[in-house]
């Protein structure tokens, strides 16, 4: 009997050996761009990524005095602003400046600081990060479902460990979820098997995903469920109640404002926090009055504060994104602001 347990105990050990191999041999291979990863890459953190790991940073300074507005930020920044019109009309009038544009889905300041740890970032350029009042939820990362995944490909341990909202044992699952790659970029693997899978199926020659308008901006002018949505304001999940504020040191997104005043205080680059517009309504129908008041008092505050006026309505595609004619406004004004030194400036 003895000698049977010993047995079944070294052929439990080559199984285990077998599996250990059999695991990292699948998931120590994974990296942001391998073939499969290439097709299935579909959600705005991975694209950002992918344009950092693109720049080609001597190419964006070999203009004269080369320095850079670094816009930093979420969805409603990225929608605000056209980077190429921007750099066109910078380019024409002999501006020392250029911008570069890394915005996405949820790029609030928690989650936008840890790209100052791959940006070429210098001193003499500037950032610019946009805020809304929704960036101050209580549980942030809860209420806008954020997927770990896009968590643990934006940040790093040190970084992971520091969200107060989560409990103890959530940070120490993220920390030890590895090979990290692997859990980086297992879903967008499994797409691109699928895309790769349904080129090869239909006799259609593969193709590696586009990033659309998360590389630009969407080229819309109104969702199609608007219409409904203001028709029914009261069950909008945009509405904000005050028990749902939280401007406390260890909301996610303060703890990430304060982390990127002082990475910009480190580079010695210039902090700018636009306010951008939202819809009126979203102000005076979604937010509760204490929720608006609270915003205001807090803007009030800000030192680095730029506000940015309010447009009409018909220039937004739901309650918070410009479309094109907002955009065309946000952009102008940008120029106008970088041209004459009311950005950037250092004097």
């Amino acid at each position: 009997m003895l000698e049977e347990t010993h047995r079944a105990v070294r052929l439990l050990r080559w199984i285990c050996a077998v599996a250990v191999a059999l695991y990292a041999g699948w998931t120590l291979h994974y990296h942001p761009d391998m073939t499969v990863v290439q097709h299935g890459r579909y959600h705005a953190q991975s694209w950002t990524l992918w344009k950092i790991r693109t720049l080609d940073a001597s190419a964006l300074r070999s203009h004269d005095g080369g320095r850079i507005a670094w816009l930093i930020g979420s969805s409603v920044l990225r929608d605000a602003f056209d980077e190429e019109v921007i750099n066109t009309e910078l380019a024409a009038q002999n501006s020392p400046w250029r911008v570069a544009k890394f915005a996405m889905n949820r790029g609030a300041s928690g989650l936008t600081v840890s790209l100052f740890n791959r940006l070429p970032i210098q001193a003499g350029d500037q950032v610019i990060h946009s805020v809304s009042p929704d960036n101050f939820r209580k549980d942030w990362l809860t209420s806008v479902g954020l997927p770990e995944d896009r968590l643990l490909m934006m940040m790093t341990p040190s970084e992971l460990w520091q969200i107060e909202e989560w409990p103890f044992q959530k940070r120490l699952e993220l920390a030890l979820s590895l090979p990290r790659d692997f859990h980086r970029y297992h879903d967008e693997y499994i797409a691109g098997i699928a895309e790769l899978g349904s080129d090869l199926w239909y006799w259609k020659k593969p193709r590696k995903a586009r990033p659309g308008f998360h590389m630009s901006y969407r080229r819309l002018d109104e969702m199609k469920w608007l219409s409904e949505a203001l028709e029914n304001l009261e069950d909008s999940t945009e509405r904000f109640d005050p028990d749902e504020l939280d401007y406390s040191p260890q909301q996610f997104n303060i703890a990430g404002l304060r982390r990127l005043r002082a990475r910009c205080e480190e580079l010695g680059t210039p902090l700018t926090l636009l306010d951008l517009p939202h819809r009126e309504l979203y102000y005076t129908d979604l937010l509760a009055p204490e929720v608006f008041e609270t915003w205001q008092r807090w803007t009030a505050e800000q030192p680095e504060l730029m506000s940015y006026p309010r447009l009409p309505e018909d220039h937004f595609y739901d309650f918070k994104h410009p479309n094109s004619s907002g955009r065309r406004i946000l952009t102008a004004t940008l120029i106008e602001h970088l041209a004459s030194g009311q950005v950037g400036s250092q004097e």
